[in-house]
């Protein structure tokens, strides 16, 4: 995505968080700098231009467990394939990590409300700080709070450079097939 005058920025499309979208309408969740990023500036009619698909952001229908990870706003991402894999095979077994770097940044309650509802009972949410952390959230780097992975799980991990390297060593350690989406 590029918006004049600022540097290019790789996003993936998803969806609203609570799972809707319009024809015609491109969703991204994107991580904001809180003190001052280059998007403040943006007007609603400015022109942007987008370019794609490129990447490995997609749904695999298949067989194994899908593990999902996401760090930040690599959740739009990965919310995307988690919406996608509960329509088409609801019976697939799924894990999701989310993690963030701050317990406040945790945006994306709604759409793991309706995952919990849909069956998706491994749930973590964790963050690397927080002077405010509810009770569900975990303390500490989402890599440590992955469930123990197999060779043949599905692993789709979204987010920062150093988190997706990350749970590729670890993929890659037990021979589970693991797709990265880099946030930046």
């Amino acid at each position: 995505m590029t918006f004049a005058g600022l540097p290019t920025r790789t996003l993936s499309p998803t969806l609203r968080l609570d799972g809707t979208t319009e024809i015609n309408d491109v969703v991204f969740h994107v991580a904001r700098d809180p003190e001052g990023d280059p998007l403040d500036g943006l007007r609603l009619d400015q022109p942007v231009r987008l370019k794609g698909p490129v990447g490995r952001g997609q749904y695999r229908p298949g067989g194994g467990r899908l593990v999902l990870v996401a760090a930040g706003a690599g959740f739009g991402a990965i919310w995307a394939i988690a919406r996608a894999a509960r329509y088409v095979e609801p019976a697939r077994e799924m894990a999701l990590a989310v993690g963030a770097r701050d317990a406040l940044d945790l945006y994306m309650r709604e759409s793991l409300d309706w995952l919990r509802r849909t069956g998706v009972g491994r749930i973590v949410l964790c963050a690397d700080r927080g002077r405010q952390r509810p009770p569900d959230v975990r303390s500490g780097p989402l890599s440590a709070h992955l469930p123990s992975l197999r060779a043949t799980d599905v692993v789709h991990v979204a987010g920062d450079v150093s988190t997706v390297g990350a749970v590729q060593v670890l993929a890659a350690s037990v021979g589970a097939r693991c797709y990265p989406i880099v946030i930046d």
